[in-house]
């Protein structure tokens, strides 16, 4: 039992990553899949500003209110009637959370044209948000994911590569309407029915309802609707939805990629599985470079292709314009910039070698020079 509450966060989250005996080699079984996905899913109730600011901060309030899974909970020395509230606030968060998530994705699949029509099919799709030029052959440069996937997993031209991202295209690229009616109809019953589950303790299901509904459209839409590959940027979880599995059977390949080096830092300068790659059971990593390698080897149970690729140094800005003004100067002057003075700002603190965290070396992306400002 866990008697205090003051820095226990990250031995809370580590108890709930490694609950459960999952056994990786049978997760064709819907059920053993499931429970494994909603584990890896939920553990972003640990990172919600409430439970982070009860859990880390010394001054928390007395009476506490923690919307946490039940498991947790227990784990915690909270008074009955914390507990009850604290049971209570995460059902509605499920409930919230599965409504919300369902909804943006019942009216995805309705907004979806009838048929993919002439259009050749996507050979990638990448779910993070990237600005158009990024995957366009005639403004990607060389530090753009168009680029960088062109070259170093396709290994073709970009210019005869068809590939979307999440801010541009669905996932799915048509949907006919005798599906769309089907799929919405199912989805109500099923939130209904997923709302008794709830009620009785078994929360996982309401709370996959938006993955369970983009199930069924992967099913049972048209072939040519699916992309050839599917990218999955690292967001903090080794989450990997429920859908991706039918596509993969439909043919796709499922690839996660990670797009930082400084996701395990380490004070001690030992290796940790911050990232709870021993959850993971994605098909395919690229993990950030070639040093990332060792570790994943060691951590990630599931039988995952590793691919060995250069280090994927993209820009997702969605303007490199240092501002309106500036740049609209830049259009009709190109000598703007001649013999003025700039300061350029960066969110990376140059530190001493002797004190950086982290498995690049040492100024992988950063060098500095001597500058002086009069």
């Amino acid at each position: 039992m866990i008697k205090t509450l003051e820095h226990d966060y990250r031995i809370l989250l580590n108890s709930y990553a490694n609950k459960g005996d999952h056994n990786f080699s049978q997760l064709d079984r819907y059920e053993e899949r499931e429970a494994l996905v909603s584990q890896q899913r939920s553990i972003e109730f640990f990172h919600l500003f409430i439970n982070k600011k009860q859990l880390i901060n010394p001054t928390h309030p007395r009476f506490r209110i923690l919307i946490l899974p039940p498991q947790s909970l227990t784990e915690l020395q909270l008074s009955f009637a914390e507990k009850i509230i604290s049971l209570f606030a995460f059902g509605i968060m499920v409930t919230l959370t599965s409504f919300t998530r369902s909804i943006k994705t019942i009216l995805s699949i309705l907004s979806l044209p009838s048929s993919p029509g002439l259009n050749k099919k996507t050979d990638g799709f990448i779910y993070q948000k990237l600005p158009p030029r990024s995957l366009d052959a005639k403004t990607s440069g060389d530090y753009e994911m168009g680029t960088w996937l062109a070259k170093n997993y396709f290994h073709k031209p970009l210019h005869i590569l068809k590939l979307n991202s999440i801010n541009t295209s669905s996932f799915v690229s048509a949907c006919c309407l005798s599906l769309k009616i089907k799929i919405l109809t199912q989805s109500i019953f099923m939130f209904a029915l997923y709302l008794l589950y709830l009620l009785s303790g078994k929360w996982e299901r309401l709370y996959l309802l938006d993955d369970r509904i983009k199930c069924k459209l992967v099913r049972q839409c048209c072939i040519d609707a699916l992309s050839n590959h599917y990218f999955f940027c690292f967001q903090g979880t080794p989450y990997r939805p429920l859908w991706t599995w039918d596509a993969e059977k439909r043919g796709s390949k499922i690839i996660q990629y990670f797009n930082s080096s400084s996701a395990e830092p380490a004070l001690d300068g030992k290796i940790h599985d911050n990232t709870l790659n021993h959850l993971s059971c994605w098909p395919e990593i690229i993990p950030f470079n070639k040093t990332f390698l060792p570790q994943l080897k060691k951590q990630v149970k599931y039988e995952t292709l590793l691919h060995s690729t250069p280090t994927i140094r993209i820009n997702d800005w969605p303007d490199f314009s240092l501002n309106t003004a500036v740049n609209t100067q830049l259009k009709t002057n190109n000598n703007y910039l001649d013999n003025k003075q700039w300061i350029g700002l960066f969110d990376i603190a140059p530190i001493k070698s002797s004190r950086h965290i982290g498995f690049s070396k040492y100024n992988d992306y950063f060098n500095s020079l001597p500058i002086s400002v009069s």
